[in-house]
């Protein structure tokens, strides 16, 4: 038996596992503008002209595993809870750890990205100003136009939490140690998985922007949780994970290509029925290989504490928060810019963790909003304003008020550009139906309800040709 010290120097790794697919995530999402093949169910904020073939293979890679690691490290942090505080506790801390930081993100960071997503289309042609002004979009993007964005695991997080208390009830989430330990766990964990995504494949592949949960993916992420409960029951051995961890990352290469061979047809909607039971095995596989081979590693190498890995773990969950819009930022910054895929890529990957984690020192620890956030603001045992605090918040607010100010001139100088356009296509109905130049009051009358309200082919139908026929001049 461990002592209790040793068990507890082996759970940084969970800590470390976690900054690493964070980070993985940012990743993730700075590489869609530039994956040499689209993806037919998302309209992304800009799909650059640079693209490479590296991100064909880093999307999946990454898409994959992501999530699934993030449930099953919540699953195990979540019995490690419940086990030692009770279940009156465990619901408290999921009311503060995840639901309110949802509720507050999808009130402060939501609206925030979803202006930052429509000036990525209207930069790349996606969407005009009216369309914006009025919300009003094609069907690609209409669908997908409210939901939680990013912030979907937050809300499966919390339901997978209930769940685990409604099946702890009936089962302590134990299994047969020659089953968790053996060489082929993989293989019998990746078995629910894999049935749920033969069944229903959108469990990990369905895009839809919807605050209506999706069942199937539900239980699909919360195969994860509880796999991670699972483990939990034998903390006390958790460094035999160790065992056969570069086995299992060796065996996820292969079944990687093979899974990548089903998942861009699939994404593409190029897929045909017969092959969802090999893309079904093959992603359950990998993803199992991949969970059990990267937690070993880094039970091996990422088991002492560190104040870096501390620190990145307290920045983690806020990175995850606040990252989407300031990804989008970046790579709309870039869209006309002239440089290579993976040039444009790193340059939006290293600023965006750069921007998030000085907000993060900033705005979440040297405020109460923090708070909100599930982040543990920063204490001062005087009660005193330290001048590192008051110049924090000084730069801050002066950063706050230079993004705003950009914002604001950003949306202006589109406007006004649309607005001549719509003047310039104005006169000349003036010109066609009525031969003449328009005067200031009617120019200025049309193009507003064409900007605002009907659009450029109602404004000439009603407003001009009707106007013709009933020898309006």
């Amino acid at each position: 038996m461990k002592s209790s010290g040793a068990v507890k120097e082996r759970l940084y790794a969970f800590d470390a596992l976690r900054i690493a697919v964070v980070f993985l995530v940012v990743a993730g999402h700075a590489a869609i503008a530039y994956l040499s093949t689209g993806i037919a169910q998302i309209d992304w904020v800009v799909q650059d002209r640079a693209k490479s073939v590296i991100f064909h293979w880093m999307g999946p890679w990454i898409g994959a595993i992501a999530m699934p690691v993030f449930f099953f490290i919540s699953g195990f942090w979540s019995a490690k809870q419940y086990e030692e505080r009770g279940e009156r506790v465990f619901f408290s801390d999921k009311l503060k750890r995840v639901l309110a930081p949802f509720l507050v993100a999808c009130v402060v960071i939501l609206p925030i990205t979803l202006y930052v997503w429509a000036l990525g289309w209207l930069m790349s042609g996606h969407c005009t100003l009216r369309n914006i002004l009025m919300m009003k979009f094609e069907p690609g993007i209409q669908k997908n136009l409210f939901g939680p964005g990013h912030l979907w695991f937050l809300e499966y997080l919390f339901l997978a939490s209930f769940l685990y208390v409604a099946v702890r009830r009936f089962w302590n989430f134990s299994l047969p140690e020659s089953l968790v330990f053996s060489v082929l766990r993989p293989v019998f964990f990746a078995l629910p998985g894999a049935l749920i995504l033969w069944l229903w494949p959108g469990a990990m592949l369905y895009f839809h922007n919807t605050f209506i949960p999706l069942p199937s993916r539900l239980v699909y992420c919360s195969i994860f949780f509880f796999a991670g409960a699972v483990v939990y029951r034998f903390k006390d051995r958790i460094h035999d994970f160790m065992r056969f961890d570069f086995l299992y990352l060796a065996l996820s290469v292969p079944t990687f290509v093979w899974m990548v061979g089903y998942f861009w047809p699939y994404l593409t909607n190029d897929v045909a029925s017969q092959n969802s039971a090999l893309l079904s095995l093959s992603t359950s596989l990998y993803v199992w290989f991949s969970i059990f081979g990267w937690l070993g590693f880094f039970q091996r190498f990422f088991n002492k504490p560190s104040p870096a890995a501390h620190y990145l773990s307290d920045a983690s969950y806020w990175t995850y928060l606040f990252h989407f819009p300031v990804v989008a930022l970046f790579q709309i910054a870039l869209y006309k810019v002239n440089f290579p895929a993976e040039g444009k890529f790193l340059i939006v990957l290293t600023s965006s963790i750069a921007v998030c984690l000085l907000f993060y020192e900033w705005l979440a620890r040297q405020s109460s909003f923090g708070v909100y956030l599930g982040v543990s603001p920063r204490q001062n045992v005087s009660g005193a304003v330290s001048p590192r605090t008051l110049k924090a918040k000084i730069i801050l607010t002066a950063l706050l008020s230079v993004l705003i100010l950009a914002f604001g001139f950003t949306y202006q100088f589109f406007y006004n550009r649309e607005k001549e356009k719509y003047r310039e296509v104005i006169t000349g109905f003036y010109r066609k139906y009525f031969n003449r130049e328009p005067d200031t009051i009617g120019l200025n009358h049309w193009t507003m309800m064409a900007l605002n309200k009907w659009g450029l082919e109602k404004v000439e139908q009603e407003g001009f040709v009707e106007a013709k026929k009933k020898g309006a001049s």
